[in-house]
């Protein structure tokens, strides 16, 4: 396995690529990092050239002390990938924050992806309820104490979930703890920006030419649900919408790897047989 460390406007961004063959970008979720795609990453590696790569202030990458938009993160990626040579599109990967930066590199640099996959992405901003009840009180406390207990149950209640945990506790360790170990002024920035100010992609979706696939899993209350992702997409003209299981944004990557590969598979052939939606 090959890693890299690359700068660009958001710091160094650190990548690991292992495999050869038509390239996979793959980006994660906020909170976590690479390490979150487990054996799935060595799954698309068995015939592809698999990407991933640890977004701004998490894993390996350089931390930032400064907010930064979402435009910033998706021209930070293309840079990535200018750095690797991937000059020609590549098919793009994302888990939930994972799948907004795909949204927004599809929008601004449409000639750079082949195919486009989100994995539990909400598609609008967080609500004033979510907002002023959940999401700001989450930040505020993390800036004052850091990840501490209550705030990781918190948090891995709402990437993992309860009964995940419990059943696979070393990958939800693994999972955690990146954001247990990351630096807390720039996760700190990393939350503000890219939680409190996620930006409603739906415009942005209309610009997407690219065959683009939106897996939701069926209990993962913070995702978009078919019904959001078919009414925000009905522009478009090729996209499709596949089922998973889990109640979480990370859960799906735990206990249905087989059928997100599955699905993988067939959208990148053009074959959406597996989709349950």
């Amino acid at each position: 396995m090959s890693t890299d460390s690359i700068p660009t406007q958001l710091g160094r961004i650190h990548v690991r690529h292992e495999g050869s063959g038509p390239p996979v970008v793959l980006w994660h979720s906020l909170f976590v990092d690479s390490a979150s795609w487990g054996p799935l990453f060595d799954r698309v590696r068995e015939d592809h050239r698999a990407i991933a790569i640890d977004g701004p202030c998490h894993g390996r990458s350089e931390g930032l002390t400064h907010d930064f938009t979402f435009d910033e993160v998706a021209d930070c990626a293309v840079a990535v990938m200018d750095a690797l040579a991937l000059h020609g599109p590549v098919d793009w990967v994302g888990n939930a924050w994972g799948g907004h930066i795909g949204i927004k590199v599809a929008a601004r640099h449409p000639r750079r992806l082949r195919t486009l996959t989100t994995i539990g992405t909400p598609l609008r901003p967080i609500n004033p309820r979510e907002r002023w009840t959940m999401c700001w009180p989450l930040v505020q406390i993390y800036r004052v104490t850091g990840p501490n207990r209550w705030l990781r149950t918190q948090l891995q209640n709402a990437l993992i979930g309860p009964r995940t945990a419990v059943a696979h506790p070393d990958r939800a360790c693994e999972i955690m703890r990146a954001f247990v170990d990351a630096d807390r002024r720039p996760m700190f920035h990393a939350m503000r920006s890219m939680m409190l100010h996620r930006p409603d992609v739906t415009a942005d979706l209309t610009s997407i030419a690219v065959p683009t696939l939106m897996m939701v899993a069926d209990a993962d209350s913070m995702g978009a649900g078919p019904d959001d992702i078919h009414s925000a997409t009905s522009a478009m003209s090729h996209v499709h919408v596949g089922g998973l299981v889990g109640d979480g944004h990370l859960t799906p990557l735990i206990v249905d790897q087989d059928n997100i590969y599955r699905q993988l598979v067939g959208h990148w052939s053009g074959n959406y047989a597996d989709s349950r939606f």
